[in-house]
């Protein structure tokens, strides 16, 4: 009810989502990024990621926050090439916050992993580590 949804279209069927939600003065959070199965590893999560940090950056933001799963190696991934970095690690988060076991490809999530990225460090649209010194 508080974040703002992009949705990635092809053709007029929704590729991928994601929606983020200002948790501080200068810090979003990416709550949600999805991408339908048939439009995987075609970079569509990764212009939706970026597409979300120039919102981001738009609105007045610094920081850009995502937590994800110690099961989900491709979205960790991915976050790093868009510039996030690990802050750090929420144990139990999964297990403690649902009802029911969580899994990723057949992996149980345990831990969330938390990530952050410092939005002051990197050109629009380029990945931290492709800026120029």
């Amino acid at each position: 009810a508080h974040g703002e949804l992009y949705v990635a279209r092809n053709c007029g069927a929704a590729a991928g989502v994601i929606v983020i939600r200002q948790t501080g003065e200068n810090t979003w959070e990416i709550m949600n990024c999805s991408v339908a199965p048939e439009y995987r590893r075609q970079r569509c999560g990764t212009a939706l990621v970026r597409h979300a940090l120039d919102i981001i950056r738009s609105k007045g933001g610094r920081y850009a926050e995502v937590g994800t799963s110690d099961a989900s190696p491709g979205p960790m991934a991915l976050y790093e090439s868009c510039g996030f970095q690990v802050s750090g690690v929420i144990n139990n988060h999964f297990t403690d916050n649902y009802p029911e076991p969580v899994w990723d490809n057949g992996v149980q999530c345990i831990d969330m992993i938390r990530m952050r990225a410092d939005l002051s460090l990197r050109e629009e649209g380029v990945p931290h580590a492709a800026q120029k010194a």
